[in-house]
Formats: structure tokens, C-alpha cells, sequence
């Protein structure tokens, strides 16, 4: 995908209510149906994956595949399975045993984040289990450098400090300004979209400012967005579920 300045949204073939690009740029998506979607960079269209999701997410995986985890209209949270870097759309689906999740994220490491209607959930990738952190999230974002943002019913957005390869739970959270109802982070930036659909990025984002410094406004009118850790942003607009995408730099 070409290289843009933020406000050059460049239009992409289908209509998806959710969607989100790995690393290497390989896309997946959901429909307002749930029915689930998968593109190479540079394919001619999208691939239909068995299954149903009313949210998907993906991270990229550290030496390996793709970390690609979802939930389904009955709250039911699965793990897609023979994700590697020469077969990135993997082979199928496993149902992992989770409190009932709204959400949820993986990180590069293959921890998984999640939140239920009323409570922040951490699995750790090698543990089955789920670890109650507190908090109350609608969506959340695990991004490079165990980064997690989120924010809840009230539209607050909230980081995850703490947060280390040592400790990728982290041990608290801090209020971040603004307001959105969907949120995701990447290496550089943070990118959100509010009630009225208005597009935002956060800057400065760093190890030594872990929160960023402020955020700029970004044309466009989108109901969900996604930044993967080179800065390629995607989303789904308002109205039609136009899917769009641009370069952060």
C-alpha cells in the first residue's frame, strides 16, 4: 500500500463493519452479518473464512504467524489456528474457554486482552486461564510494547501503565483526555473516533511518554479504526461501511 499524508483515505473494494491489518498488511474483517473476511495486500478480493464474528483482532506474532483472536455474537471468544508468516489466514477456528467478552486484543507476545460488560480480563499466553485486572472497558487495544488502550460506556479513554515484557499485565490505569467509542494503538500514535465520527491520532507516543501529548483531528467520518505498528490505518465509515485506509508516518 502506497504511502499517504493522513488526510488521503484511499477507498478498498467491500463493506465491513469491523477491520483490522497485521504487520506484513494482510486484512481481516467482519460484516454486519458476522460473517468473516480475509485479504493479502495487493489481492484482487476478499476471502470468505468459515465462521461467525461480530468483532475480530489481530497482532503480529513474534518469530511467527499472526495472533488472530475474536468474538462472536454469543460472547464466545475464539482463536484462529495455523496462522504462520507464509499462511497468514491459517486453518481454523478454536473456542477458548472465557468469561462472556464484548472484546478483545491480542499482543505480539500472544497475550490476550479482554473485557465483559463488567469487568478488564489479561490471559496470559501460556496460561489458560483469565486473570480479573479491574476496570471497565467496551473496546481496547493491545498494541507494540505491551501498550493497552481502551475506553468505556462513558466514551473516557484509559492506558494501561505499567505495562512490560516482564510484567505485560501492568499494574494500574491512567485517564487519558479526549472521547471516543473506538480506539487503537500502534508504535508511534493512538487512533480513535468519536460519536460524531470524527477521526482522531494521538501523538508523541514513546516508552518515555507512554501516553502521548495530544491529539490532532484527522478529515474523514469513521466508525471504527485500526493502526498496525507501521502506521497503516484502516477503518470502516458510517455510512455504508465503506472500507478506507492511509499512512501514518
Amino acid at each position: 500500500m502506497t504511502a499517504l499524508t493522513p488526510a488521503e483515505w484511499v477507498p478498498i473494494e467491500g463493506n465491513l463493519k469491523c477491520v483490522e491489518s497485521d504487520a506484513n498488511g494482510n486484512l481481516w474483517g467482519v460484516n454486519r452479518c458476522d460473517e468473516i473476511y480475509f485479504r493479502r495486500p495487493y489481492s484482487p478480493g476478499w476471502t470468505r473464512v468459515p465462521g461467525g464474528l461480530k468483532q475480530v483482532s489481530v497482532a503480529p506474532g513474534a518469530g511467527g504467524g499472526p495472533h488472530v483472536w475474536g468474538v462472536n455474537a454469543h460472547s464466545q471468544v475464539y482463536a484462529r489456528t495455523g496462522c504462520t508468516d507464509m499462511d497468514p489466514m491459517g486453518s481454523g477456528w478454536l473456542h477458548v474457554p472465557a468469561p462472556a467478552m464484548q472484546h478483545v486484543s491480542p499482543d505480539e507476545a500472544g497475550n490476550v486482552w479482554g473485557c465483559s460488560e463488567t469487568d478488564v480480563y489479561f490471559k496470559p499466553s501460556r496460561d489458560p486461564g483469565w486473570v480479573r485486572v479491574g476496570g471497565q472497558l467496551c473496546v481496547l487495544s493491545a498494541g507494540p510494547r505491551f501498550q493497552l488502550w481502551g475506553c468505556n460506556r462513558f466514551d473516557e479513554i484509559y492506558v494501561r501503565t505499567g505495562t512490560s515484557a516482564e510484567n505485560p499485565m501492568g499494574s494500574g490505569w491512567v485517564l487519558v483526555e479526549g472521547k471516543c467509542v473506538w480506539i487503537s494503538v500502534g508504535s508511534r500514535h493512538a487512533v480513535c473516533c468519536n460519536r460524531g465520527f470524527k477521526v482522531y491520532k494521538r501523538l508523541g507516543l514513546s516508552p518515555a511518554t507512554p501516553t502521548g501529548t495530544h491529539w490532532d483531528q484527522i478529515p474523514g467520518a469513521m466508525k471504527q479504526v485500526h493502526i498496525n505498528q507501521y502506521g497503516l490505518v484502516i477503518g470502516c465509515t458510517y455510512e455504508g461501511d465503506q472500507i478506507l485506509y492511509t499512512n501514518f508516518h
